[in-house]
């Protein structure tokens, strides 16, 4: 696998890990609020910067993942997802500044953002439904952030 192959998946796979760090993090209690939407604000630029080199590297099949692809409108909207949830994340960190469930919320949209990212790069039927139940699940938690 040439360095150019090597980018593309690393630029693919990333994206998804990034938020899937970023989904994780609001686990650990002794991170302070502020610092955990830093956290969240820099890996979701990460995330950005890992589509945009997978988008320069081009399409294509990622070499030891079978059950991924990347295709120019995948990429497109893979890109396009990921910047929408950096400007919804700095947007609610300042709109949910004092609200009690601000940790479950980190999670749940970075988990949004991560199945996304692995939906879009879908290949094979399985991981398609997996990662469509993964947005589902996480999306959940967003539209019933106030549960009364």
């Amino acid at each position: 696998m040439d360095l150019f192959n090597v980018a593309h998946v690393i630029g693919a796979v990333v994206p998804a890990a990034f938020m899937v760090v970023a989904s994780l993090l609001p686990q650990f209690k002794s991170i302070p609020l502020k610092w955990l939407w830093r956290a969240y604000a820099a890996l979701s630029y990460a995330a950005i910067l890992g589509v945009g080199v997978a988008a320069v590297s081009g399409p294509g099949t990622l070499n030891g993942l079978p059950v991924l692809q990347t295709s120019t409108l995948g990429l497109g909207l893979a890109a396009l997802v990921q910047m929408l949830g950096s400007v919804i994340g700095a947007f609610s960190a300042r709109y949910l500044e004092g609200e009690a469930g601000q940790r479950r919320y980190v999670s749940a949209l970075a988990g949004v953002l991560g199945a996304v990212h692995v939906l879009l790069m879908a290949d094979h039927w399985l991981v398609l439904i997996a990662a469509w139940a993964l947005v589902g699940a996480a999306l959940q938690h967003l539209l019933c952030f106030y549960a009364d």
